[in-house]
């Protein structure tokens, strides 16, 4: 089910769609993980972006969270076989709302683990004061 999926949502040249866990998404979303290990099945090259998908494994579902994240670096070095280190450096997040990609800076996560642009934060705030 997972390779229809991604078929249908048609990556352009070098970017990647990749599903990421929660906790992996997390550390990436915070700047504190700066490489994905994955098995180069799609032959990864520096410069191209991955849209990172937060999936939740226990819901077996994705959640609204995604980022892109840039290809800076490879190596196999001490890998299993087909498997490369992607080194990353954050892009943009995708607002869970608008689906409209950000800078990191112009972005905010919501108490419910979102992560929205400031203009639907904006929006947000004027329907809270609209209640």
């Amino acid at each position: 089910m997972e390779k229809k999926t991604r078929k249908a949502l048609e990556e352009p040249h070098g970017v990647h769609i990749l599903k990421i866990q929660p906790e992996y998404f997390r550390a990436q979303a915070e700047g504190k993980k700066n490489f994905e290990i994955r098995e180069n099945d799609r032959n990864f090259n520096v410069g191209d972006e991955l849209w990172l998908r937060e999936y939740d494994p226990k819901a077996e579902a994705y959640t609204e969270n995604s980022l892109v994240v840039k290809v800076t670096y490879i190596t196999s070095y001490m890998q299993q076989e087909n498997y490369v280190v992607l080194g990353t450096k954050l892009e943009a997040f995708v607002c869970s709302r608008c689906h409209d990609e950000c800078e990191p800076e112009e972005t905010t996560k919501l108490s419910n683990g979102e992560y929205i642009c400031d203009f639907c934060k904006f929006i947000l705030k004027e329907d809270e004061q609209q209640c």
